[in-house]
């Protein structure tokens, strides 16, 4: 095992790294490489996450029956009593960058494989697809979620904690 920083290699990471440090490979076949093992291991398991099930409480629906700008006014002891809204969020909020992310990453192993390699650019052109179907399916929801929280600040996080709306207002960024 080797270690770089605080990170430990072994396998196949050791031996590109290995092979960048002695300058055997160049920094664009080091990438190509380390795209090439992306698609080998692991690659078939990665798929966009659903969104969570809003829960079904009188508290979150009262919620989502508020007018965008009654929401915003929502005082934070509201949130302390139903955490089940906060969950609900946050929980969201997650999936929301995993799947960007995910396509982000996607959309840039697919750059480090060359152009002649057309089965592998066309494995991970069908995962972008499913990452695109992903944010096109959920449109109605996203832009309701936009819309309620566009004109929300955040008030002054004090003692380091953040704050519902915080949460909330992170879902739509």
């Amino acid at each position: 095992m080797d270690t770089f920083g605080q990170t430990y290699f072994s396998g196949t990471a050791k031996s590109l790294v290995d092979k960048l440090k002695v300058k055997d490979i160049t920094l664009a076949d080091f990438l190509r490489e380390c795209a090439y093992w992306a698609l080998k291991d692991g690659f078939d398991e990665i798929r966009p996450l659903p969104l969570p099930t809003p829960p079904n409480t009188q508290a979150f629906n009262e919620f989502e029956a508020l007018t965008p700008d009654r929401q915003q006014k929502v005082e934070q002891k509201y949130f302390y009593n139903n955490p089940e809204i906060l969950k609900h969020y946050q929980q969201a909020l997650f999936i929301k960058h995993h799947n960007r992310y995910n396509l982000q990453w996607l959309k840039e192993l697919r750059d480090y494989i060359p152009q002649d390699d057309t089965p592998s650019l066309a494995k991970i052109e069908q995962k972008i697809l499913e990452f695109k179907a992903w944010l096109n399916d959920n449109p109605v929801i996203v832009q309701k979620l936009k819309e309620t929280f566009k004109a929300f600040e955040p008030p002054k996080v004090k003692r380091g904690f953040t704050t519902a709306g915080d949460v909330i207002a992170g879902f739509y960024e």
